[in-house]
């Protein structure tokens, strides 16, 4: 079994050795129980200071909490192989990667992740900045292993920011460990005082979220007085050393919050209430962390650009189903699905650097809950042809920038932005994919996949797509977005940088 370096000593895949459950048990002077045995103290440093702030551009941030973290981020398996990540713009971390490139927010496939990588529909096999595991509590119960308890391996991650989402499944069924389904509003803010603690005494600021409401819960359930509770203390720790507070009540975290802001189970946010978060919590984060999104000074005419149609140059691509105008040369516009109709346009950014517009129209009378166009290559390079090998990784960026037209919505089932980027390896009978649709309608945007090319794969399969827009059947009028030259190049590999091999 290989084995990680973690906070304080040596961890297998499968949990977390004795001391650093004693660690997770010792914080604070009340009793919370962690599952017997008397806890050692924690290591303190000095309160936080605001003074210290900004932190340096690309600090690491962790999202730890349940499945409002987890959801953002989704590790595709075949059978039980990975194959695959993707970001999504249910998810509100997602988002604040597309928006500003100033944090570092990568995620990677990791097959081998603790806290059970032997369930992938509950844990994500990813690394990086996820650290949402869907149905989590404060402490371990029989299905998931407590953010306290794995609070240890957070740190030895190395962020200088955790944010923090949870409480939502300890109001709903106990905060586990020795309280079981003790829901109590006492216990879960003694339980949630021990978490924000353990954090910043390491010396780790944490933004700490506010709860949301649930619609799954009868009307004049007990849990609703237990939820205004929790919220009224985290709102009362705006004022703690080391913690900023994300604070998103007045949106949906009271009875008046919009249904329409959330999943058709009434308890996980869509993509509208994570963009409505991400407009609280950007600039809160900003203020944070020193200003600079790399992403800007990409050139795409760069030689260490691979994309093979550097600039979106020329007129003469291909017009497939339902599209008309113009299309950059050497790509593809077509409709995957419905029956609308796309027409594409030039824009010169500079002699040798165009954007493609596109702008798409419903037709009246079509059926389907969503439709697509994909704007792809015409060929799909060997990775030889561009320099690639097994092993190498890669990086894709495009930017994407959408007018504010009402059908900009993406999939709200599945997560899926208005604009989703793909960057597909592949060969006969294996298809590895890394995707990114945490697009914003209304704003500029970039969007970002990165992976290890895998054993196996020849080629990337650009043919089939590489920015696929999703748009809403039932808008009427006309919505227009701006796709910026693609960008690929070599990258290190992102694991080190959070202490992961």
């Amino acid at each position: 079994m290989r084995r990680r370096q973690f906070v304080g000593g040596l961890v297998g895949a499968s949990g977390l050795v004795a001391g650093h459950m004693a660690m997770a048990q010792a914080v604070g002077t009340a009793p919370i129980l962690f599952g017997g045995g008397q806890a050692a103290p924690v290591p303190r440093v000095p309160p936080l200071d605001p003074s210290a702030l900004p932190l340096p551009n690309r600090t690491k941030i962790a999202g730890l909490g349940h499945s409002f973290i987890q959801r953002g981020y989704r590790a595709n398996f075949s059978g039980s192989t990975i194959s695959g990540t993707e970001e999504r713009a249910r998810g509100v971390l997602p988002v604040i990667a597309a928006l500003d490139g100033r944090f570092n927010l990568d995620i990677f496939a990791m097959p081998d992740a603790p806290f059970g990588q032997d369930k992938p529909s509950l844990f994500n096999a990813t690394g990086g900045a996820n650290h949402g595991i869907g149905g989590e509590h404060l402490l371990a119960t029989s299905s998931v292993p407590g953010s306290i308890n794995r609070t240890p391996y957070v740190l030895n991650r190395g962020p200088g920011i955790v944010y923090l989402d949870i409480g939502t499944n300890d109001i709903n069924s106990g905060v586990g460990g020795a309280h079981g389904t003790d829901n109590s509003a006492s216990t879960i803010i003694a339980a949630l005082d021990r978490q924000i603690a353990l954090l910043t005494s390491h010396g780790v600021w944490v933004v700490l979220q506010s709860v949301a409401w649930r619609f799954d819960w009868p009307e004049g359930d007990p849990r609703f007085s237990t939820l205004g509770a929790v919220n009224a203390w985290i709102r009362a720790q705006a004022a703690r050393p080391g913690v900023k507070l994300c604070d998103t009540v007045a949106i949906d975290g009271t009875a008046s919050a919009d249904r329409a802001l959330f999943e058709t189970d009434g308890v996980h946010p869509n993509i509208r209430m994570s963009v409505l978060r991400a407009e609280i919590l950007l600039p809160i984060l900003r203020s944070m962390v020193t200003h600079g999104d790399a992403r800007a000074a990409l050139d795409p005419l760069a030689a260490d650009n691979l994309f093979i149609r550097k600039g979106l140059k020329g007129v003469s691509g291909t017009l497939g189903a339902g599209a008309s105008g113009t299309v950059a040369t050497g790509m593809t516009l077509t409709r995957g699905r419905g029956q609308s109709t796309a027409v594409g346009a030039k824009e010169v950014l500079s002699p040798e650097n165009e954007r493609q517009i596109v702008s798409v129209t419903n037709t009246s009378g079509d059926t389907s809950d969503y439709q697509y166009f994909d704007f792809r290559c015409t060929g799909n390079p060997s990775l030889s042809s561009l320099g690639l090998a097994s092993g190498d990784w890669v990086q894709m960026d495009v930017p994407v920038e959408f007018d504010e037209w009402a059908g900009w919505v993406g999939r709200l089932y599945t997560g899926e932005g208005p604009a989703a980027l793909f960057n597909d390896a592949f060969d006969t009978g294996y298809l590895w994919t890394a995707e990114n649709s945490a697009s914003v309608p209304g704003r500029s945007t970039w969007l970002t996949t990165r992976m290890e090319i895998p054993a196996g794969t020849t080629m990337l399969r650009w043919a089939s797509r590489v920015v696929r827009l999703f748009f809403d059947t039932g808008a009427g009028g006309t919505g227009t977005v701006r796709i910026g030259s693609p960008i690929l190049r070599k990258i290190a590999d992102p694991r080190p940088a959070w202490n992961l091999n």
